[in-house]
């Protein structure tokens, strides 16, 4: 419940939500990454907002999941598992990939002072540079790879016959896995 008690029409949220400052913006996620980053995992993805302006400029013609022939807007977001809160979004032009937004992600986390935080990201986020940045930045995460990549494969190979096996059961997580240390 907000303090005005009542529902706030279109307009007067809109209102509110564009007096809200860059550095405002900043200063929220700043407090709310140093509150839980310690005590949660976060969640990053992107999503495609397709558009007809002519006048946003990050408006770009881009592949959305729906495969629609629009030009589109990305919005990249970050936020708690267990809070369900943001701690970070930003948008992107409509022709940036998944990929290619890690970095960037690195970067404003490194602005933001949120430290050690432990990120889970889905395999549009996979690449060899963007485990090499996670790495050097000593981040902790979890992200999925392509089943179709050769490494991986491989690994699954060696071990498909078995891995439905009550030693691959984790119960806490009701699961079957196997991990393998690669170079």
């Amino acid at each position: 419940m907000h303090p005005y008690g009542k529902n706030i029409s279109s307009q007067r949220s809109s209102e509110l939500f564009s007096s809200i400052t860059e550095e405002g913006k900043e200063h929220f996620f700043r407090l709310q990454g140093k509150r839980r980053s310690a005590n949660e995992y976060w969640a990053y993805d992107t999503t495609s907002i397709s558009s007809y302006s002519e006048s946003l400029k990050q408006v770009k013609y881009g592949h959305n999941k729906d495969h629609d022939p629009l030009p589109q807007i990305n919005l990249a977001l970050l936020f708690g598992e267990e809070s369900n809160l943001p701690f970070y979004y930003r948008k992107l032009a409509g022709n940036i990939s998944d990929v290619k937004t890690v970095k960037k992600l690195l970067a404003d986390m490194e602005f933001l002072g949120f430290g050690k935080a432990k990120l889970v990201m889905d395999r549009g986020f996979y690449s060899e540079e963007n485990i090499n940045n996670l790495y050097q930045n000593h981040l902790k995460f979890l992200i999925s790879a392509k089943v179709s990549l050769k490494f991986i494969r491989m690994e699954l190979d060696k071990v498909r016959d078995t891995l439905r096996t009550r030693a691959n059961y984790n119960a806490v997580y009701q699961i079957y896995s196997h991990t393998a240390m690669i170079s």
